[in-house]
């Protein structure tokens, strides 16, 4: 919460509609950095009351075919379309952009996360492929900012502050904080998932004979 907090509200979300590397470290953190952390700190277990009312919406959204689609498709339309420049050029529609992936985040990584109960059962190859996909994601538009053509050149050149670097050097240091900012994240949760699989399968190498 803290760092949505500083993304939204600090000095990153005073220059996120200004330059391209700001947007992106906005946009990484409330993504994928924050939503993976919260996921892992278990929110729907904290409000059990609230399971039941979620529980059909929640079985419909985190299909893993829905997510595995969505995820990649929202940064390919938000980065490859007029979507960026729109969302930038006005405070609301940023701040429902933001919100949009921010949820579209949360249910993505409740999956591999797998910390608080699921609508149902999601075997772990399934969300180990889950995970790639998001990894994928990140690594693919990291090489877009770095070696793609300009990106919402024309908002940026009217709206980026004085003393600003040129603006494909800015892209590409948008480019780097896609590419490296949610790696350990990732990391972090590929070796919890591994682990829980090692313990599952000593458990049950371990488990007494049915009688």
């Amino acid at each position: 919460m803290a760092l949505m907090a500083v993304a939204l509200l600090g000095g990153v979300g005073g220059y996120a509609r200004a330059m391209l590397s700001a947007q992106v470290l906005q946009h990484v953190v409330l993504t994928a950095v924050a939503p993976l952390l919260l996921c892992l700190g278990a929110p729907l277990t904290l409000a059990a009351s609230l399971r039941q009312d979620l529980e059909l919406p929640a079985r419909r959204l985190t299909r893993p075919a829905f997510l595995l689609a969505a995820y990649p498709v929202a940064f390919l339309l938000l980065y490859a379309t007029p979507w960026l420049p729109w969302s930038l050029s006005g405070y609301a529609q940023h701040l429902l952009t933001q919100v949009l992936f921010c949820f579209l985040g949360l249910l993505t990584f409740w999956v591999p996360a797998g910390v608080d109960p699921l609508p149902r059962p999601i075997p772990w190859g399934v969300r180990a492929r889950l995970l790639a996909a998001v990894a994928l994601t990140h690594l693919a538009l990291g090489a877009f900012l770095l070696l793609g053509p300009p990106v919402a050149n024309d908002w940026f050149s009217l709206a980026a502050p004085p003393g600003i670097p040129d603006l494909l050097a800015d892209q590409r240091l948008a480019g780097a904080v896609a590419l490296l900012l949610p790696l350990p994240g990732f990391a972090l949760l590929a070796a919890r998932m591994a682990w829980l699989r090692q313990a599952a399968l000593a458990r049950v190498r371990t488990s007494p004979p049915a009688q």
